[in-house]
């Protein structure tokens, strides 16, 4: 995807969108730069449009130019997806990520999915 550009679902998508710009929040533009397949019943995500996180449509650039004064007082409404390499433990990442955590923002729980 390009960084001003965003993926439509089929839903969303009227006849042949790729290369048309959307209008969003009356604000932003973004162009469309493919078309999902509409994602199955059973996953968490319900979504029309995805887009790169550095667009300037993004709320996650609006709140990279917010100053947090404390961790934890923004609230990032995403979510994060790793691949693990072939062979690696789920188990051992998890059991990693509070220390991770821990070493910019000391005694600030943690959960995980």
């Amino acid at each position: 995807m390009l960084e001003d550009g965003g993926a439509v679902s089929e839903r969303t998508a009227r006849d042949d969108p790729v290369g048309e710009t959307l209008e969003l929040a009356h604000a932003e533009q973004a162009t469309v730069t493919a078309v999902l397949e509409d994602l199955p019943s059973n996953t968490h995500l319900n979504v029309n449009m995805i887009a790169s996180g550095s667009s300037q449509a993004s709320a996650i650039t609006s709140l990279d130019h917010t100053p947090m004064p404390a961790f934890g007082e923004k609230s990032w409404d995403s979510y994060t997806y790793v691949t693990l390499r072939r062979g690696a433990s789920l188990q051992n990442v998890e059991a990693q990520l509070p220390d991770l955590l821990d070493q910019d923002s000391p005694g600030t729980p943690m959960t995980t999915r």
